[in-house]
């Protein structure tokens, strides 16, 4: 993936944590970036 569509891919992540958190993943906070990477391989599945 070039920059563009990795950029596309966080940002689909990150509008279904907010989606379902109604807020942005915390700094540092290793729960949070689990959860935002487990929700960018359920985009990436659905899109593949």
């Amino acid at each position: 993936f070039g920059v563009p569509e990795q950029l596309h891919i966080i940002l689909n992540g990150m509008l279904a944590f907010w989606g379902k958190h109604k807020r942005i993943p915390r700094p540092l906070n290793q729960d949070d970036a689990n959860e935002l990477k487990a929700l960018v391989k359920e985009y990436l599945g659905s899109k593949m």
